[in-house]
């Protein structure tokens, strides 16, 4: 976890200090993260806008704040003792797992954590092993005020796990692109 965050801090430096030569604009940057690639951004993005956290984690100053953030079928809640917790925290969290200094912001429901988060856009559908940690996490981001937008197709057993990045090429995946971008236009 803590070198998969180290990663994402250097990506964001390295996005920040090349940026100029491709024109890009230091204050529309929007992180997007799919399922593990979610979680791992959630804490990425919050140490980005936290020299607190960064310090208490040892993270390098990543330079960049983020514009908001989408998570495709986030895998948020691998502090839960169900299958998906079981199988992944240890591979997550390693060795930190008993330390309760490291551990103590990764609750996705911490409230001191999402407000360091610029505005969320979740997506999640019925077909979506990972649906109830969308649903859960996005009902905790609205119960905390936070600025967030929920796509969910609740009938469609058919879209899987992250299907707008795994299967960009389906009707349902081009919408949900169209709509996000929309929504980065406006925030």
């Amino acid at each position: 976890m803590r070198n998969d965050t180290i990663y994402a801090c250097d990506a964001f430096a390295f996005i920040r200090q090349d940026m100029q030569r491709h024109h890009g604009d230091p204050d529309r940057v929007f992180v997007i993260g799919e399922s593990a690639g979610a979680f791992v951004s959630r804490f990425a993005v919050a140490a980005a806008h936290s020299r607190k956290l960064r310090a208490l984690y040892r993270l390098p100053d990543p330079l960049l704040k983020c514009r908001g953030v989408v998570y495709f079928s986030g895998m948020f809640y691998l502090n839960r003792n169900d299958p998906v917790g079981m199988v992944y925290r240890k591979d997550v969290y390693g060795r930190h797992l008993a330390d309760r200094q490291f551990m103590q912001y990764l609750d996705p429901d911490d409230p001191k954590i999402n407000r360091l988060l610029p505005p969320v856009y979740l997506t999640s559908s019925r077909g979506d092993f990972l649906r109830n940690y969308t649903l859960q996490y996005a009902n905790t981001l609205k119960a905390q005020g936070h600025p967030c937008k929920l796509w969910y197709a609740h009938d469609r057993k058919d879209l899987t796990h992250a299907f707008p990045s795994l299967m960009p090429s389906l009707p349902e995946s081009k919408d949900i692109l169209h709509r996000i971008h929309r929504w980065m236009e406006q925030i």
